[in-house]
């Protein structure tokens, strides 16, 4: 399989890791992180954690994709799952391209934090909030729509974004974002940026996770603002896929994002952290089909496979 070069943030870990592990038997790193105490879990150094665990997961994973697309439930799926704490990785589909959709609500949120750590007043700031007809249609309703004329702070904007997923939230933002500011979200984490005018991105799982891997690591925005954003992703109010697999009472901070396009074809894809007790883990699952209750159902059956997977894990440690 073959990954994207490595972005410059992760070279500074990767160089504590190696020296870390380098007299350490051929396995997969487990970290060492700071004490836990919110949703971040900063890495400090690394372990030796046995990669044979894996291969179980791997097959019954490769077979539920199959069932899957033979059922009819979807057409296409691909996902990647990664053990944030022993670094633990899967990935089927990892090449094949999704157009992202709401999923890029995640990158405007890291791109407002960003600038709150050199502007503390940026998300308190107010602006008028205008109602625009250029924001896509979106097939899941706000709960709480935003009230034309009134005046929101940024931060109100970022949690309509992001829980709602609302798309007319997301247009007001983008218009007080440059695109030299949205771009450089990409370029940091070595991705190419998509056109801040809405234009479609196409994306693969691996890519898009590093998203939710900086947040968790703390290694692109400060702790404080890392905890803030993975705090808001666990409010997002779409409770199918992901979290609908998950154990009940689990946090789960994560986005949504849905295309229909113009042949019929729809894409639905879930991603996020799911709180295991003992072993967080991240899965970012990518479909495409042509119904988003089916699609939706073929997550959770996913999602509920490798909630099975954690804790089998978790109990052999």
């Amino acid at each position: 399989m073959s990954r994207s070069p490595l972005p410059a943030y992760c070279l500074p870990v990767l160089a504590l890791a190696a020296a870390a592990c380098a007299h350490a038997p051929a396995a997969p790193p487990r970290s060492l992180r700071e004490p836990h105490s919110g949703l971040t879990n900063p890495l400090l150094d690394c372990e030796v954690s046995d990669f044979s665990e894996m291969r179980p997961f791997a097959s019954k994973a490769r077979r539920l994709i199959a069932q899957e697309k033979e059922a009819g439930d979807i057409s296409r799926m691909a996902l990647y799952f990664r053990d944030l704490d022993d670094g633990l990785d899967l990935e089927f589909g990892e090449d094949q391209l999704f157009i992202a959709a709401s999923l890029l609500k995640v990158p405007i949120l890291i791109a407002y934090l960003k600038r709150a750590e050199s502007d503390p007043g940026a998300l308190s700031r107010s602006m008028v909030f205008q109602q625009t007809h250029g924001a896509r249609l979106q097939s899941t309703a706000v709960a709480d729509p935003l009230v034309d004329g009134r005046s929101y702070t940024t931060l109100q904007l970022l949690e309509h974004m992001i829980a709602e997923s609302d798309n007319q939230a997301a247009r007001a933002l983008l218009r007080g974002l440059s695109a030299p500011e949205f771009e450089k979200v990409f370029a940091d984490l070595g991705l190419p940026a998509p056109d801040i005018a809405g234009a479609d991105y196409p994306v693969n799982v691996n890519d898009y996770s590093r998203f939710f891997r900086i947040l968790f690591n703390a290694s692109y925005l400060n702790r404080e603002n890392s905890e803030l954003a993975l705090r808001l992703l666990a409010e997002t109010r779409f409770r199918d896929g992901l979290v609908a697999g998950s154990p009940p009472g689990l946090t789960v901070a994560h986005k949504f994002g849905e295309r229909r396009l113009p042949d019929g074809e729809v894409q639905l894809h879930d991603c996020g952290i799911v709180y295991y007790p003992g072993d967080p883990y991240l899965l970012c699952v990518m479909t495409s089909g042509w119904d988003l209750g089916r699609q939706a159902k073929a997550i959770a059956r996913l999602s509920a496979l490798v909630a099975g997977q954690a804790r089998r894990q978790f109990r052999g440690r």
